[in-house]
């Protein structure tokens, strides 16, 4: 079954979940339907600031593709 791709997002993140929380949450959950829709993260590219390296963490802005099943 071919797959067409409907929207894309970017969105920053530490984590690809954290990513994925973010895009829902802008959305107002409206892809959300696993049934009707596949939502892909990939890491697009690193985004860390000085605050996040003194934390310990990378920050990532991640592309987010949603596609009709």
């Amino acid at each position: 079954m071919d797959q067409e791709l409907i929207h894309t997002q970017h969105e920053v993140g530490y984590e690809k979940d954290g990513a994925l929380d973010y895009f829902h949450t802008c959305t107002d959950s409206k892809y959300e339907d696993e049934k009707k829709y596949k939502v892909v993260a990939t890491k697009y590219k690193e985004v860390t600031d000085e605050d996040d390296i003194a934390n310990g963490y990378r920050d990532w802005e991640w592309c987010i593709e949603v596609y009709k099943k």
